[in-house]
């Protein structure tokens, strides 16, 4: 009996701790049931961030009951763990469980991002949203934030879940979630809708127009790489950065969005080199494409795994490599464009970075919660068409400044071929001038002259040598005179005064008149019209010798000023018996045709008489024939 009242009380005893660590358990796992999460905000406006969720893989399409994990959210895996897990769907279920107490009573929605792709969210069991409509649609929405409304009747009091079943045919993910109100998630929906979506779609086709207008100007300017590199470069980027704000999968290979950095990497960079042409750019350039095309076959061999991130941060060093080549070239030069390139290339380096960083199954840091690589492409465009644009307006402005040059240059030279052609032109008139010269000399010497001598010859024979002879004889000296006048004599005065002098010298000695010649150093007178000025001294000498009386004369050139204009001044004067310019007015035309002479020359004649002074006759004769002295001549008397 002992026995079994013994074993009774063992039997009982281990019933109790059964039972008393079954309860614990129990409340072990009531307490462990509810996921945690951060309040934000407070009354209407809160919001519960939850920071971890409940997932199981699995392809079931109603919630499985087993099997659940839980784990920081988001949680992601990619097509390389997938594989390797010998998974061949791609499906998995989230859940986050809450007290209804937590939240509002009126005016809930969920938020949720970082689901990839094919997302539908149930509220205690029941279907409230799917972001597709047909299930075997290939759809890029990774990167879209979902709002959702959430009616209070689908709560009910206590424990609730939202599950989320999410679907991919490449990387796997099920986001973060957040609960509450509704106006708090509609400001942060639509934040994060505008980073992510929005502005990206805007910038990269501002990107593909500007590279579609390179694209032009390279057509009309081959030699212009950099602008081919420019729109390649937007086309690539473009193509890259779709699967950030597209919805639909446009082609059939998913691949080609995440192969095509390497690329369109290698086109910016391209650019760079292009604009700076550096010695043998287009070996460097040759490297560039290399290095992308090496990097792609070994994202493609490698696959989508978590290598995928040493990959793209070995991609950098072509982009480190082009930043030191710039660098170098500023360095010699100093000049603020190739700073602010370098500068450039160096933002978006970092910007790789960053978003290396935040990419979901890499997870190294949250960031700035989107992606910048959307805005490289475009602000990269942008950048290098402001770069080029500078260049094309300093080249420009070269160019105007060239022309005005050239211009300048042609004007002047229009202006010697002017000069020229009228040199030509006066050379011509001289040459024709001194031809009609020297025949009009001949044809009075051997014409005029050989008549004369016939003439004054036959006169002297037949005995004939008074009224007759002298009157050949004067014909004859006149015309030697005149043919003197017409030898070209460079505008010297005084060598015109010298001959006159050699032919009239036998003349006043037969006359016997005594001569003093007062012949001063004179400039040339290149504008000197010989015959005019010869006429004039020669007629005063011969008014002298028919009118005068003189035993005396005078005649001689000196440099004078006239009213602060140089000139040169020839004169012949006498001692003759002179006349009264008030009382007797000389007869014949004599004067008036030497005064005539000087007019026509742009000189000043000057002829003075005293009674018993004699008379002086003067011709002056500027330098400068534009310049024109208004002074009057000395009079006898000076």
């Amino acid at each position: 009996m002992k026995r079994i009242s013994r074993a009774f009380w063992i039997v009982l005893s281990l019933q109790a701790a059964i039972f008393f660590a079954a309860s614990t358990d129990g409340a072990k796992a009531q307490t462990t049931v509810l996921n945690r999460f951060e309040v934000a905000g407070a009354g209407p406006s809160r919001v519960l961030k939850f920071a971890d969720l409940d997932y199981v893989l699995s392809d079931s399409a109603t919630l499985p009951r087993v099997g659940w994990v839980r784990t920081k959210a988001p949680v992601a895996w990619s097509q390389g763990q997938l594989d390797a897990m010998s998974r061949p769907g791609r499906t998995a279920w989230g859940r986050i469980r809450f007290e209804r107490s937590n939240l509002g009573d009126e005016n809930l929605a969920i938020y949720t991002e970082e689901n990839r792709d094919r997302l539908t969210i149930y509220v205690n069991g029941i279907e409230i949203f799917r972001n597709f409509s047909n299930p075997n649609a290939r759809i890029l929405v990774w990167n879209r934030p979902y709002y959702v409304p959430l009616r209070a009747e689908l709560l009910h009091p206590g424990v609730n879940e939202i599950e989320m079943r999410v679907t991919s045919i490449t990387n796997l993910s099920i986001g973060a979630l957040q609960v509450g109100s509704s106006d708090a998630l509609t400001g942060v929906y639509d934040q994060r809708f505008f980073w992510r979506i929005t502005a990206p779609a805007a910038a990269n086709f501002l990107m593909v127009f500007l590279s579609a207008g390179a694209l032009l100007i390279w057509l009309f300017r081959r030699g212009e790489a950099e602008l081919l590199f420019l729109s390649v470069s937007g086309a690539l980027w473009w193509i890259r950065d779709y699967h950030f704000f597209g919805y639909y999968v446009v082609v059939p290979w998913d691949g080609v969005t995440t192969y095509s950095i390497y690329f369109a990497n290698a086109a910016s960079l391209s650019f760079c080199v292009a604009f700076l042409r550096p010695p043998r750019w287009r070996l460097t350039v040759a490297g560039l494409w290399t290095v992308g095309t090496a990097m792609s076959l070994g994202r493609l061999l490698v696959g989508n795994s978590f290598n995928e991130a040493w990959i793209n941060l070995a991609t950098l060093a072509s982009d480190v490599f082009v930043i030191g080549m710039i660098l170098v070239s500023w360095w010699g030069r100093r000049s603020a464009e190739h700073f602010a390139l370098a500068a450039i290339l160096l933002l978006a380096v970092a910007a790789s970075v960053h978003d290396i960083g935040r990419v979901i199954y890499v997870h190294w840091w949250d960031g700035l919660g989107f992606f910048i690589q959307p805005y490289l492409g475009c602000l990269l465009s942008m950048a290098f068409l402001t770069f080029f644009t500078r260049r094309a307006l300093g080249a420009f402005g070269a160019l105007e400044d060239m022309n005005k040059t050239l211009e300048s240059h042609v004007s002047e030279a229009r202006r010697e071929l002017a000069d020229s052609e009228e040199m030509r032109r006066r050379l011509e008139v001289t040459q024709a001038v001194a031809l009609e010269r020297e025949r009009l000399m001949r044809e009075m010497h051997d014409g005029v002259g050989s008549s004369l001598v016939t003439a004054l010859a036959v006169a002297e024979r037949q005995g004939d040598g008074g009224k007759s002879a002298a009157t050949l004889r004067k014909a004859l000296l006149s015309l030697k005179i005149t043919v003197d006048s017409l030898e070209p004599v460079e505008g010297d005065l005084v060598a015109l005064v010298g001959n006159l002098r050699h032919r009239l010298a036998p003349d006043l000695r037969r006359a016997g008149v005594t001569v003093r010649w007062r012949m001063e150093p004179c400039a040339p007178l290149p504008w000197l019209d010989a015959p005019s000025a010869l006429r004039v001294i020669q007629e005063a000498i011969g008014n002298v010798l028919a009118h005068a009386g003189a035993t005396e004369i005078e005649i001689g050139c000196r440099e004078e000023r006239r009213a602060g204009v140089a000139g040169l001044l020839a004169f012949v004067g006498d001692n003759g018996r002179g006349f009264d310019a008030l009382a007797e007015r000389p007869a014949g035309r004599g004067l008036a045709n030497m005064q005539s002479r000087a007019a026509a020359m742009g000189g000043l004649f000057s002829c003075g008489s005293r009674p018993g002074g004699g008379t002086m006759i003067s011709l002056w004769l500027p330098l400068d024939r534009t310049a024109r002295s208004d002074a009057e001549l000395p009079t006898a008397a000076e």
